[in-house]
């Protein structure tokens, strides 16, 4: 099982999209039966489309959980 959180994708953490990459090639290497994504994983904003397009590159079942910014906003 992959398990990332707290990414923070977007203005607030401006090497997410790198981590985001390392994790997601890691994981296709491994290909575990699924991905947990615990929450913040981004902020609404445009740059999440980002974060987004990087987790539709792989296929890999997934699972998300919805963090306080991207409920509260978006």
């Amino acid at each position: 099982m992959g398990i990332i959180t707290d990414l923070h994708f977007g203005n607030l953490a401006p090497d997410a999209k790198e981590r985001l990459e390392v994790f997601a090639k890691a994981v296709a290497k491994e290909k575990p039966d699924d991905v947990i994504q615990l929450g913040d994983f981004c902020h609404p904003e445009e740059q999440a489309k980002k974060a987004d397009a990087v987790m539709e590159l792989y296929a890999f079942p997934q699972v998300s959980c919805t963090g306080e910014p991207r409920y509260g906003q978006g």
